[in-house]
């Protein structure tokens, strides 16, 4: 059984371990730490392990936006992160909007079947692989 609950501040070392980016990414650290000193993280706890986690800030237009959301590899395709989305989509309390590579065609698909709908594309942040905006 997967649990979401708001992040820790000891749950650092284990999000940490959880993002595959932030392996090869030290900056991703201390942005996963800023966001649990906001207040803005959620994890996925599955059998007393953070397997996932997400993020819900007011970055973009002063909205509910996904900034981050990422599952350990072992368990993705299993339903975490659609978890993860749910919780924030029922904490948020008014739409709530996010973003996607492109080529980033698993979290488009999971978009979609939490209900989001695409709403618009920027071009220039990753050369040739637009940035989709989502919303629900």
């Amino acid at each position: 059984m997967t649990e979401v609950r708001p992040a820790r501040a000891d749950d650092l070392a284990a999000m940490i371990a959880a993002d595959e980016f932030a392996h090869t990414h030290p900056e991703r650290a201390n942005e996963i730490a800023g966001w649990l000193q906001a207040g803005a993280a959620v994890v996925a706890e599955r059998g007393g392990s953070i397997v996932g986690y997400a993020v819900l800030t007011r970055s973009f237009f002063h909205r509910p936006f996904i900034e981050m959301l990422t599952v350990a590899s072992e368990v993705r395709r299993g339903g975490i992160g659609g978890r993860l989305i749910a919780h924030l989509v029922a904490h948020a309390g008014a739409e709530v909007w996010t973003s996607t590579n492109r080529s980033n065609l698993p979290m488009r698909e999971l978009l979609l079947r939490a209900g989001f709908t695409e709403s618009g594309f920027i071009e220039g942040l990753d050369p040739g692989d637009p940035e989709l905006v989502f919303r629900r």
